[in-house]
């Protein structure tokens, strides 16, 4: 992956996300503004996990492997604003769903 300077405004954590067989079927970041008071370029953040993470080929194609889960409102609304292939997904809390600023 190259050196992103998005990535330098964001702290990241991993976690595998399994299923009843005990496999693994993706993986979660959970993603921290370094910067309270900043909001990332979400646009920047995708590009650099799409680099980390293409889309798969083959069986499987399509299915979700990476979960971004962003601890800000200020980030989730930055990545929301950005079109993503189906193997990226946005975690939106359910609290937030039901904002009718973020209903579409």
């Amino acid at each position: 992956m190259q050196n992103h300077p998005a990535l330098g405004q964001v702290l990241v954590g991993y976690s595998p996300m399994i299923d009843k067989q005990r496999a693994a079927v993706a993986t979660r970041l959970t993603i921290f503004p370094s910067r309270p008071d900043a909001a990332p370029d979400g646009a920047a953040l995708a590009q650099a996990f799409l680099e980390a993470f293409p889309p798969p080929d083959g069986p499987g194609a399509g299915t979700p492997q990476l979960m971004l889960n962003a601890t800000s409102e200020a980030l989730l609304d930055a990545l929301l604003a950005v079109e993503l292939p189906p193997h990226l997904l946005v975690e939106v809390p359910a609290f937030l769903v039901a904002d009718p600023a973020r209903a579409q």
